[in-house]
């Protein structure tokens, strides 16, 4: 493949394209990036509505967005704002033994922290054993 070479007037031009660029407001927004914009009147929206009717206004508005997307994004944004960007979830484990017992151990908390990423680790508070009769 052959190296392709670009002169020093083609790259001034080219930084000139992208400060002009770089000043002009944003036009396109993700689905995401749409409902945070408008977070504080879907806020005030769900306030005597629920999130079927908000999806129809935006769909009447032209914003396409389904009822479950709209519902999760405002929630994790809502989280964010919030300041509690993790969520926790306890994983339990039910094991019967031969004397027809069943014992529940907790395995280990599972963390979702605000990339998005899992992380593991013992429960965060007890590592008790619960006996049924």
């Amino acid at each position: 493949m052959a190296d392709r070479k670009f002169s020093a007037q083609l790259i001034e031009k080219g930084a000139q394209g992208l400060k002009a660029l770089a000043k002009k407001p944003r036009t396109q927004f993700t689905v995401r990036e749409t409902v945070e914009a408008l977070f504080d009147d879907i806020e005030a929206a769900l306030q005597n509505h629920g999130y079927a009717e908000v999806a129809a206004q935006l769909q009447q508005d032209g914003i396409s967005i389904a009822k479950g997307t709209l519902k999760n994004y405002f929630l994790e944004i809502q989280r964010e704002r919030s300041g509690n960007k993790k969520k926790t979830k306890t994983v339990t484990k039910h094991i019967r033994n031969t004397s027809s017992k069943i014992t529940t151990v907790k395995q280990k908390t599972v963390t979702t922290n605000a990339e998005g990423k899992k992380t593991s680790g013992p429960p965060p508070d007890t590592d008790e054993i619960k006996l049924a009769y």
